[in-house]
């Protein structure tokens, strides 16, 4: 129940724009687990019990997208500042429990600092107007599944800064085959690339990685905190930190 639990959590920070759902799986314990999971099941080699946790996670995530994103979007047009705070002291929460499983070295500081600042200066990018054929379709695609997979990194912002997001979203109110095939291809690849990039570094450089990980996380925090303070925002914030303390505990083995 647990796992389906936060495929919940994960689908609804899919849905708030700049939010990525990646970092909740981050900051859940559950990141390692997932990566091995997918990694067996492009072998061939999962077992039942691995295989579940991915279908339960798989079916949270498409219920919190479905059930929660008319409401979502509601709170988020109306209370903008308040549910970015929720997300905020969430991430910042989370970003501190993971931070302790770290040794920090200079190595590592300083891996966490290059990834920072690599997302921040993603988030700063002007967008580009490029035409959508199908190599831009699928180089979006796979950039998007990275994003997805990633911590501190809205897919849908990649897709912003590529030029391809109105293209994107049209085509999938108006089922535009032309456009969603090769940017579903993207992704397949992008996912695959992904896991299998995680999987071997998380092996072989873990603390590296999780470094990188946590910097990436850090600059999600900035790109989201709320523009404006006042004591309920405080109160939210300081509320959703202290529950996200919990997360891994709550979520993990």
């Amino acid at each position: 129940m647990k796992d389906v639990l936060l495929g919940i959590v994960v689908g609804i920070a899919n849905v708030i724009p700049g939010v990525s759902g990646g970092t909740f799986l981050f900051i859940s314990g559950k990141y390692k687990k997932l990566i091995e999971t997918v990694n067996l099941l492009l072998r061939f080699r999962i077992d039942r019990e691995k295989f579940f946790f991915l279908l339960k996670l798989g079916v949270g995530i498409a219920f919190g997208i479905l059930a929660f994103s008319k409401l979502l979007d509601f709170v988020y047009q109306n209370y903008r500042e308040y549910c970015l705070a929720v997300f905020s002291g969430f991430i910042t929460g989370g970003a501190v429990s993971i931070s302790r499983k770290i040794s920090f070295t200079l190595s590592s500081i300083l891996t966490s600092i290059s990834a920072f600042v690599v997302s921040l200066f993603l988030f700063l990018s002007t967008p580009k107007d490029l035409p959508p054929d199908y190599f831009i379709l699928i180089l979006g695609g796979i950039f998007a599944a990275f994003s997805m997979v990633l911590p501190g990194i809205s897919g849908s912002f990649i897709l912003l800064i590529m030029g391809i997001y109105d293209d994107a979203i049209r085509a999938v109110s108006k089922m535009d085959l032309k456009i969603l095939i090769p940017l579903g291809a993207g992704v397949l690849v992008g996912l695959i690339l992904v896991f299998k990039v995680l999987g071997f570094l998380t092996k072989r450089y873990w603390n590296a990685t999780m470094s990188f990980l946590l910097g990436l996380t850090l600059a999600g925090i900035v790109k989201i905190f709320p523009t404006s303070m006042n004591v309920t925002i405080l109160l939210f914030l300081g509320v959703s930190f202290l529950l996200a303390l919990k997360f891994p505990k709550f979520f993990g083995e």
